[in-house]
């Protein structure tokens, strides 16, 4: 497995963050062994590395993942990334959008990576207003209002029944008003 690591060399007992491909996730290793060849060829160097709290030790190159020095870089790559897949998903929207709907002024990358603005305000009285928090005797008055349509809605023996969005009829067994709500 090809690891995509810079030709830098990494120190015994450094800490190296692996970006795995096949999960989600930054992985820490510690390097606790270097080993240097020289051949004709030139010199090259291998790591083996552990991962977690294990003592399991296992060569850089069987890690299939990217591997950065720090933290930071890792973050930096992840965090480039997410942002050229995000900008090309919405650029990929308003082309759709264009071809769809014709819509008037294209979006140029610079908008792309512009936060959004607001174009208008909602009026004062256009604003959703807030419910008052209903009080006791408003919870109370609930209760005995949804307890008489239990009653009103019930059967003769007692069954409660509901039309369902087809139009059949559906018997409603074990409902029951919580305690709190009951007057």
């Amino acid at each position: 497995m090809l690891v995509a690591t810079t030709e830098t060399d990494h120190s015994v007992g450094q800490v190296l963050y692996v970006v795995l491909r096949k999960e989600a996730r930054v992985y820490p290793v510690q390097v606790i062994k270097r080993t240097v060849e020289h051949t004709l060829a030139g010199i090259s160097s291998s790591y083996t590395v552990r991962g977690g709290k294990s003592e399991q030790s296992i060569p850089l190159d069987d890690i299939d993942g990217e591997v950065f020095d720090s933290a930071e870089e890792a973050k930096k790559t992840l965090t480039s990334r997410a942002i050229a897949s995000i900008s090309q998903r919405v650029a990929q929207a308003v082309a759709k959008a264009q071809e769809w709907y014709q819509a008037s002024g294209p979006m140029t990358g610079d908008d792309l990576d512009a936060p959004p603005v607001v174009h208008r305000e909602l009026a004062p009285q256009a604003r959703p207003q807030q419910q008052p928090r209903p009080t006791c005797s408003d919870t109370e008055t609930l209760a005995r209002e949804l307890q008489q349509e239990s009653d009103q809605i019930a059967g003769k023996d007692g069954q409660m029944m509901i039309k369902l969005a087809d139009g059949r009829m559906a018997k409603v067994r074990n409902v029951e008003i919580p305690p709190s709500m009951r007057s």
